[in-house]
């Protein structure tokens, strides 16, 4: 499986700061991204303030690997943790 099974090609930033992460949402608007995809990464889960909020800001559709994420308020999110699989946010 994988981006291929959904038509679409597959697009991956990298981000190993706050100021990188500031960056590949510049990179995703720029490209017109429909949604992201945050990996289970330990700097992504020390800064998923930041995340939430540019994503919402953004509008930008996000699955998360956390709950955390999807619990302090992320929008139009979901989340793939076991325990929690499902979505969020109001669709328009």
């Amino acid at each position: 499986m994988g981006w291929p099974v959904f038509g679409l090609p597959p697009f991956g930033k990298n981000a190993s700061s706050s100021r990188e992460i500031d960056a590949a949402f510049v990179n995703l608007l720029q490209k017109r991204a429909d949604a992201l995809m945050v990996s289970p990464d330990p700097l992504f889960d020390s800064r998923r303030v930041q995340l939430v909020t540019l994503a919402t800001h953004h509008r930008l559709p996000t699955v998360y690997p956390f709950r955390e994420n999807v619990e302090i308020g992320a929008e139009r999110s979901l989340c793939l943790e076991p325990s929690c699989v499902y979505w969020t946010g109001a669709v328009g």
